[in-house]
């Protein structure tokens, strides 16, 4: 199992440095923050998609197949900062198929 590494021998999740662990005790704020870091990230991973003749092309076609089938998306329309999320993902799709 590969996420075994990421547990503790008591089977806590063990964060990296500076991580906070996600508690009731974590603002909105904060758990929104984090949300837009999550999103943000994946949709900068979706520049490998612009060459197509990279090993790992079909990883990034892979990424944007789930994130399109599951719909991943849509918890953004949720935020009240989703524009810049939209905004980036709109660039960097548009980039990819110039």
């Amino acid at each position: 199992m590969a996420h075994s590494k990421n547990r503790a021998t008591d089977g806590k999740i063990t964060y990296p440095p500076g991580v906070k662990e996600i508690s009731d005790k974590i603002s909105k704020e904060e758990m929104v923050r984090r949300l837009k870091d999550i999103f943000m990230f994946i949709t900068r991973q979706l520049k490998g998609l612009e060459d197509t003749k990279s090993a790992q092309f079909n990883r990034y076609f892979y990424l944007l197949e789930n994130i399109a089938w599951v719909k991943s998306y849509n918890i953004c329309f949720e935020l009240e900062d989703s524009n810049e999320i939209f905004t980036q993902l709109y660039r960097t799709l548009f980039q990819v198929i110039k």
